[in-house]
């Protein structure tokens, strides 16, 4: 529990520096990693997709503390509901 409230609430501008960071701190196995390029570019198609997309990349810590809801358990629930009590008319 303690490790989904610490990363709950993680910004996207934090999330792009802690790509910074990894990329830095690989950069010594760049000769020795044979899979090297690829890592890299891994890290470069994430921070662009965040980048590309942070606008709609929900902040859970803001909607946390807001009171507002930070997952959606509580649709599917209702929708299982409503289901459930749908008739069955093909029969």
């Amino acid at each position: 529990m303690a490790l989904q409230t610490t990363y709950r609430f993680i910004t996207t501008t934090v999330v792009l520096g802690k790509i910074d960071d990894l990329e830095s701190a690989i950069e010594p196995f760049s000769e020795t990693y044979a899979r090297f390029p690829q890592l890299v570019k891994a890290l470069s198609e994430l921070r662009t997709y965040i980048m590309n997309n942070r606008h709609v990349i929900p902040n859970y810590g803001k909607r946390y503390r807001h009171g507002e809801a930070i997952a959606t358990g509580f649709v599917e629930s209702t929708v299982n509901e409503v289901v459930g009590r749908v008739p069955d008319r093909c029969g």
